[in-house]
């Protein structure tokens, strides 16, 4: 890996993601695997889409990120994160049964 291709932005997903993939219990594994794979392909794409002279209108300034894997991330990274708070508060125990509801309706209103 180059140089060039290290930039803030790669530098502050890795730093929002791997805390997010670390605090992931073992029932949301599936949920931090694709996590990762949707970060790794996003990755790849960004790349490719810097080094392509087929997407020429679409170039950014030197430096610059297209803002794709950022794009990508950004909101299956917070669903992640809000599982990972509901999975703690459910496994331990500190909610009734509006606690249940009032949980279940925020889960429909992010889906």
């Amino acid at each position: 890996m180059t140089w060039s291709l290290l930039n803030g932005e790669r530098a502050v997903v890795v730093l929002f993601i791997a805390p997010l993939l670390f605090a992931a219990p073992l029932s949301l594994l599936s949920e931090a695997l694709s996590l990762s794979l949707l970060t790794l392909f996003a990755l790849l794409i960004e790349i490719f889409a810097e080094s392509s002279d087929s997407l020429a209108q679409f170039k950014t300034r030197p430096g610059a990120s297209s803002g794709i894997l950022l794009g990508a991330v950004t909101l299956p990274s917070l669903m992640i994160s809000r599982l990972i708070q509901l999975s703690r508060v459910l496994s331990l125990h500190e909610i009734g049964i509006q606690g249940t509801q009032l949980l279940g309706s925020v889960w429909n209103q992010l889906i």
